[in-house]
């Protein structure tokens, strides 16, 4: 006799034991992917903290820069349960650069609630995403010209430039944003990239080496975020120089308009500065008998130009010169220079010459081949001119509205100085 076994229904039980296992399945599968697509974002908002931080290491507000990047890319230091912590010094073991200066490492941490994995006890669960960047990486960038329409850079004269390890970045977006004047010379760089269109069908551009490219990303100002080396405040105005404060507002408007010690008209003695304030009282002239020496700080002149006459002595080792209120400093007719800017120990590191924004005066350098040079000339909106004769020690980067280059300058990016240059147009990179 056979017993009689009803099979029907097996697959209804089946299904009621499996669903609750899907469930938990595609649960974990919805949260595991919540929270991969959150490590992405916060690995944004750290990479994002991490440059900004190392953009603004010099002026120390690296911090500050750093919380209000991860800020913009939606994760706010003690909001919505986001921590952002920032190092000067990466802190985590396993990092190649631990406990290293001017490495910035953002660390973003954000506890991300949870949906099914909270039936098993976890809520929420806490998601961290780390970066590192640093203001010292290897770059060539040396000139950097800010105008965007129009020439941005002329070369001109018995054509002999040579910047071999100098990458010119031009800002302009127009077809005459580089132009040649003179033929059968040479221009060598490392680079130049014009933000403008770049067509040689004319043999334009022969006697650069290598020719000109077009069509690239605009550039910004890689100095606006620089440390402004003196104190001041809403009412009172500025005082002379101090690294101890940097201003609140627009630093334009608060730069000293008067000093208090003057350095004016024709002057042919032995002179020692030190640092400070000085009013040009209209304009000051070294002659061929003035033989001056400035001592290490910086120097801000005001209301007139400094003018260096052929066979003046200008030294100064360490020094940073700032131009204020339509003042500038004219070097021609090659002066006996031997000036540097200071090193990371400065108040304003790597910055040998400094022109307010507002002040748009026109810049002229004039080479004899025998000077030596060393640090940036930055004058973000007006026109700087250099020309110089093949020779000298010329260790030098420049940001400037447009530049002119005439006769036959040699000159090396700061970056490249011997020994290493601790300031100057260094790249901003992630390395972690």
């Amino acid at each position: 006799m056979k017993l009689h076994r009803d099979e029907s229904g097996q697959a209804i039980i089946l299904a009621a034991l499996a669903i609750p296992v899907l469930v938990a399945m595609i649960g974990l599968g919805v949260d595991t992917g919540k929270l991969y697509n959150d490590r992405r974002t916060i690995q944004t908002a750290a990479d994002a903290a991490a440059i900004a931080g190392a953009m603004n290491l010099n002026n120390g507000t690296y911090a500050a820069a750093a919380k209000a990047a991860s800020a913009a890319n939606g994760y706010t230091d003690g909001a919505n349960n986001t921590t952002v912590v920032i190092n000067n010094g990466p802190t985590w073991a396993s990092s190649n650069y631990k406990g290293q200066p001017n490495y910035i490492e953002a660390t973003v941490t954000k506890a991300e609630s949870t949906v099914f994995m909270a039936v098993f006890g976890f809520s929420s669960v806490n998601v961290t995403a780390r970066a590192v960047a640093t203001n010292q990486a290897p770059g060539n960038g040396c000139v950097f010209t800010l105008g965007q329409t129009g020439t941005d850079l002329t070369v001109q004269g018995n054509l002999g430039i040579n910047a071999p390890d100098c990458d010119f970045n031009i800002d302009s977006s127009s077809t005459n944003a580089v132009v040649e004047t003179g033929k059968g010379g040479s221009v060598t760089t490392s680079a130049v990239g014009v933000v403008g269109p770049i067509s040689d069908a004319k043999n334009t551009y022969a006697d650069f080496t290598p020719t000109p490219v077009g069509n690239v990303v605009p550039y910004s100002d890689p100095l606006a975020s620089m440390q402004y080396p003196y104190t001041c405040t809403l009412t009172t105005g500025c005082s002379c120089p101090s690294a101890s404060t940097i201003c609140a507002t627009n630093p334009d408007s608060l730069m000293p308009t008067t000093c208090a010690t003057t350095l004016q008209g024709q002057i042919k003695t032995t002179l020692t500065l030190s640092p400070g304030c000085y009013d040009l009282g209209g304009g000051a002239s070294l002659s061929a008998q003035a033989n001056v020496t400035m001592s290490p700080g910086v120097y801000f002149f005001t209301d007139g130009a400094l003018n260096l006459q052929a066979g003046a002595t200008f030294n100064g080792t360490g020094i940073t010169m700032v131009m204020t209120g339509n003042s500038t400093i004219t070097m021609g007719g090659s002066p006996n220079m031997n000036i540097s800017a200071p090193d990371s120990t400065g108040t304003f590191p790597g910055i040998l010459y400094y022109q307010v924004p507002a002040d748009t005066a026109a810049l002229t350098i004039i080479g004899s081949g025998t000077e030596t040079i060393e640090g940036v000339f930055y004058a973000p909106t007006a026109d700087i001119t250099y020309q110089g004769s093949g020779g000298g020690t010329i260790y030098t980067d420049f940001v400037s509205k447009t530049l002119t280059l005439a006769g036959t300058p040699d000159f090396h990016s700061y970056a490249q100085l011997p020994g290493g240059a601790v300031a100057g147009l260094h790249a901003i990179a992630l390395v972690e």
